[in-house]
């Protein structure tokens, strides 16, 4: 199945920009470029799996792999706050058929 879907900026587990940037920083560098590719920071929209995937050379799984590591790393980082993200993605992704 295709992965058509884009990450909205609501997901992240930090929400004030402040800290999103300072979480983001103790990312290592391509897990930082992920998430931000995925969730449309400093980009003018998000873009999928698939758009990531190309661009770094690796499959789709291996973009959703590394960008989970991320939000786990950015979830240890901000405390329960950050376990919504998990939540939120898995019931999107329950209720499209989809991963996101």
């Amino acid at each position: 199945m295709r992965e058509d879907l884009r990450a909205p900026l609501g997901e992240l587990p930090i929400t004030e920009p402040r800290k999103l940037r300072a979480a983001l920083r103790g990312l290592e560098a391509r897990q930082q470029q992920m998430v931000e590719l995925h969730h449309g920071l400093g980009q003018p929209q998000p873009q999928t799996l698939h758009q990531i995937a190309r661009r770094f050379g690796i499959s789709a799984e291996g973009v959703r792999q590394i960008e989970q590591q991320a939000l786990h790393r950015l979830a240890k980082s901000d405390g329960m706050e950050a376990q919504r993200l998990s939540a939120n993605k898995r019931a999107s992704s329950a209720e499209t058929g989809r991963r996101c």
